[in-house]
């Protein structure tokens, strides 16, 4: 395989993988900060589905965009479903 023909089949799966995450509801997010250590690390990729919300489950990792009344807002957070609509959640013995 020439360089050539290898720079075209790079390009190519560039694209590809562009399009199929656009059309699939798919998000690559960049992880900045150590929050989600040591499942995603800082500098790391990470693909992302949209879903429905009722569909949330314990454990699950979700991404979703901070409210407009937050400090940050527009941005993008990474965070585990520790609890769901009813239930309470406490913290003991700081841990």
């Amino acid at each position: 395989m020439t360089k050539k023909s290898f720079l075209y089949l790079c390009i190519l799966a560039v694209l590809f993988t562009v399009i199929y995450f656009s059309f699939n509801n798919s998000k690559v997010l960049y992880i900045t900060g150590d929050s989600m250590e040591p499942a995603y690390l800082d500098g790391s990729f990470a693909v992302f589905d949209k879903f429905d919300e009722s569909k949330l489950s314990r454990n699950l990792v979700v991404a979703f965009q901070s409210p407009s009344s937050w400090k940050y807002s527009n941005n993008l957070y990474i965070k585990r479903v520790v609890g769901l609509p009813g239930d309470i959640v406490a913290i003991k013995n700081n841990t």
